[in-house]
Order: C-alpha cells, then sequence, then structure tokens
C-alpha cells in the first residue's frame, strides 16, 4: 500500500495480535446468526454492546499499560479486540 516501513511494523504487529481473533470471531458470527433467524435480534444487539464496551476498556487498559497491564502500545489494540 506505499506505507512506510514503521508504519508497515505497526500494521504487522496489530495484525499478528488481531489473528488470535479469528475463530471466536467466526463463532460468534455464527451465533449471532442463529438468534436472529430465531428472531432475537435485541439478545444480539445487546451483547454486541456489552462486546464493544469491554473492547473499549480494554483497549484503554492494555495500550496505555494501566491496572497492572503492561504497555502494548498497538499491539494491545490488537489483544484487546481479540478478547
Amino acid at each position: 500500500m506505499g506505507h512506510s516501513a514503521d508504519v508497515g511494523y505497526l500494521e504487522s504487529e496489530y495484525f499478528s495480535a488481531l489473528c488470535y481473533s479469528a475463530m471466536p470471531a467466526a463463532l460468534v458470527a455464527a451465533a449471532s446468526a442463529f438468534f436472529t433467524g430465531l428472531g432475537q435480534s435485541r439478545m444480539v444487539m445487546w451483547i454486541n454492546c456489552v462486546g464493544l464496551l469491554a473492547n473499549i476498556v480494554l483497549d484503554y487498559v492494555w495500550i496505555f499499560g494501566k491496572f497492572g497491564f503492561p504497555e502494548a502500545g498497538i499491539a494491545g489494540a490488537g489483544y484487546a479486540t481479540a478478547v
């Protein structure tokens, strides 16, 4: 994509951390489709909202190293999303 070497390194670091979420993301997508098919889309919405809030909190904690977590920078953002 023509990014500088520094940005390419950060992209690689983020992607490597994010790869841990591949299987859980597939399972969440399958469960979401199942419950939406049953007409329980409200439950899917609430579960996604809770996941989003957890991601926001974990991003802050892991990126900046708060509350005893190690400061992981951009890799921390990937790990937070994977969790």
